[in-house]
């Protein structure tokens, strides 16, 4: 785009062909940039569809597994006592906190 004269200095700039180039690149872009769009709307197709079928399975297994009940089960254990010295318990353990699933 630049001419130069023998000593390899700038001499001229070729203005007719700043256009052209600026178009080749602006095209160059242009074609780049659809390339992206096409893929990108193909992955969020491919997205809607995984989410779709990742539903499906989960609603499946939702039905297919209920919830598990959880009660609480209190259960008075034999453990150790204390007893006064009349022979009276004064103090029971007591075993709390074992949880089931039925």
């Amino acid at each position: 785009m630049i001419t130069r004269h023998e000593k390899g200095n700038p001499q001229t700039v070729r203005y007719e062909a700043v256009n052209a180039v600026l178009l080749n690149e602006f095209l160059k872009e242009h074609r780049a940039f659809l390339e992206e769009r096409c893929k990108v709307e193909r992955l969020e197709k491919q997205v809607a569809a995984l989410t779709a079928g990742l539903q499906k399975v989960s609603a499946q297994l939702e039905m297919n597994n209920p919830a598990p009940q959880v009660a609480r089960n209190t259960v008075r254990c034999s453990g150790p006592r204390v007893y006064d010295d009349a022979g009276n318990v004064i103090e029971t353990q007591e075993h709390r906190g074992d949880f089931k699933e039925w």
